[in-house]
């Protein structure tokens, strides 16, 4: 499972790689950002059900009020070294759209380095009910 935001050349993509671990009260998920000419991934993220659910419930909120934010926070998310950190927010009352993500990649070969990729870009506010729709289908697998 697939969930697209955004539109070219701006768009943040999150994909379900491991369904089975649901039991352990964990999702492993391919994360990547292409914003302002920038591009990252990051092949590997787990998120906790929990986290998961709270950010459905947050986006459920934001998609019927078109007011305030959806936060899907990583474990690691209060460290500099969070993977991911990913926002949803409306710019306006008008109810319009926009993302914030932040990857962060660790790479220890051949070197140690750490790479970061950072976008905020507006999104079309009518594709909301359908990220929400997907992000539910994750609460049935």
């Amino acid at each position: 499972m697939k969930i697209i935001i955004g539109a070219q050349p701006n768009i943040f993509g999150f994909e379900l790689k491991e369904t089975e671990p649901i039991h352990s009260g964990y999702l492993t998920f391919s994360v990547s950002l292409s914003a302002h000419g920038l591009t990252g991934n990051h092949e590997d993220i787990q998120y906790s059900v929990a986290a998961l659910n709270d950010f459905i419930d947050e986006l459920t909120n934001l998609e019927a009020t078109r007011q305030g934010e959806a936060n899907l926070l990583h474990a690691s998310h209060v460290t500099e070294h969070c993977p991911c950190r990913l926002k949803i927010f409306s710019l306006n009352r008008l109810g319009h759209m926009a993302i914030h993500a932040e990857l962060l990649k660790t790479n220890s070969h051949p070197i140690q380095h750490t790479s970061k990729v950072t976008g905020v870009f507006e999104f079309e506010p009518g594709s909301l009910a359908s990220i929400l729709e997907d992000f539910q289908q994750l609460r049935s697998l």
